[in-house]
C-alpha cells in the first residue's frame, strides 16, 4: 500500500470514528422549550423564569421537582433565545443544566427516556370500553410535559390494570408490568379506589405517577433493564461517499435497538461493523436500509459477515 493511500484510509477511520462519537451526542429535545404570545416582548430574564419550570417538569426526578422549582433562575444556563412571531423559543446548555442541578443536590435525568408503551385494562366493565385509548392519549400528553418520548422503536413497556377487590370488599387497581421494565421500580402495585372519584380520573392519577417512578430511576445512573444484548456483524458494499458513510452510522446509532456501533474494516468498496443490539433482534434492520435504498440481506452461518448490505 502507497503511504498516500495509508494516510487517506487512517483519515477516513479517525474522521469516520469520531463522527461517529459525536452522534451520541445527538439533539436533547428536552432542552428546547417554547413559550406563546405572553412571552412576547419579554427580555431573555423574564422569559427564562417562565420558562425553567417546564424544563424542571421534564429533566428532575418528581422527588426533586419542588426544590427544582423553588431555585433562582439563571440565564447562564441559556443556550439560545430566539423570538418568533407568536412566542419566544429557549434552548438551553445540557452541560450546563446538570451543572446547575447538581450543585443543589439534584440528580437530572441524563438523557431522554424511549418507550413502546401500551397500556392495557383489563376485565373492566363494559361501560369502560374506551379506557385504553383514553389512558394511551393520557400518555401521550404526559411525554409532552414529563420529557419522556414514545414510539413503536423505544423500549418495550406494557401497563396492565385490573380491578379486584380485596378480603374486606373494597374496590382495588393492580397494575401490572411487561416488556425491558419490571414491577420492582414501583412504589406500588395496587391502590384503594375511592368512591367519589371517577375511575378514569383515578387511573389517570396513577399512570402519572407509575410513568414517573419508571422515568425517575433513570436519574440513578444505573437503570438495569430486562432484555439481553447480542452482537451481530453488518458489511455495507458498494461506493459510497465519506458523508453518506458517516450518515449511516449516525442514523444507525440513533436507532433505539442499537447499544454500540464499532468499525472493524474500512475500505473505498466495502465497511464492515459490529453492532451490540438489545434484545438481539434484528428484523428491523431489512425495512431500515429500504428507507435509505439500500437491500440487507441476512448471510448463511459461517459466513464472513450476519449481515450484507449493498
Amino acid at each position: 500500500m502507497k503511504i498516500g493511500q495509508r494516510w487517506g484510509w487512517a483519515w477516513m477511520l479517525g474522521l469516520s470514528l469520531l463522527l461517529t462519537q459525536v452522534a451520541h451526542a445527538a439533539v436533547d429535545v428536552r432542552m428546547q422549550v417554547e413559550l406563546g404570545q405572553s412571552a412576547v416582548g419579554l427580555d431573555m430574564q423574564a422569559v427564562n423564569a417562565l420558562a425553567l419550570p417546564t424544563l424542571w417538569q421534564k429533566v428532575v426526578p418528581l422527588v426533586d421537582l419542588r426544590k427544582a422549582q423553588s431555585l433562582q433562575p439563571s440565564t447562564a444556563l441559556v443556550l439560545q433565545f430566539s423570538p418568533f412571531k407568536n412566542g419566544v423559543k429557549m434552548v438551553y446548555n445540557p452541560s450546563q443544566v446538570r451543572r446547575f442541578l447538581q450543585q443543589h443536590g439534584i440528580a437530572m435525568i441524563p438523557y431522554q427516556p424511549h418507550w413502546n408503551l401500551t397500556v392495557q385494562a383489563l376485565a373492566f366493565p363494559a361501560a369502560n370500553v374506551h379506557l385504553e385509548a383514553r389512558l394511551m392519549e393520557d400518555s401521550a400528553y404526559l411525554a409532552e410535559t414529563m420529557g419522556f418520548r414514545l414510539s413503536p422503536r423505544g423500549r418495550k413497556l406494557a401497563l396492565m390494570f385490573t380491578p379486584s377487590h380485596d378480603v374486606y370488599g373494597k374496590n382495588m387497581l393492580h397494575v401490572g408490568v411487561q416488556g425491558a421494565f419490571t414491577a420492582d421500580l414501583l412504589s406500588q402495585t395496587a391502590i384503594f379506589l375511592a368512591e367519589d372519584v371517577s375511575l378514569t380520573e383515578q387511573l389517570q392519577a396513577w399512570l402519572h405517577d407509575i410513568l414517573g417512578e419508571i422515568r425517575d430511576v433513570y436519574s440513578l445512573g444505573a437503570m438495569q433493564f430486562t432484555e439481553t444484548n447480542a452482537e451481530t456483524t453488518l458489511t455495507i458494499e458498494g461506493e459510497h461517499s465519506l458523508s453518506t458513510q458517516v450518515m449511516l452510522e449516525q442514523a444507525l446509532l440513533a436507532h433505539p435497538a442499537v447499544v454500540t456501533l464499532i468499525p472493524t474494516l474500512l475500505q473505498q468498496n466495502r465497511r464492515q461493523y459490529r453492532l451490540l443490539l438489545r434484545d438481539g433482534a434484528t428484523s428491523w434492520l431489512q425495512p431500515w436500509f429500504a428507507e435509505y435504498g439500500l437491500t440487507a440481506n441476512q448471510q448463511v452461518a459461517d459466513s464472513f459477515t450476519d449481515w450484507l448490505v449493498q
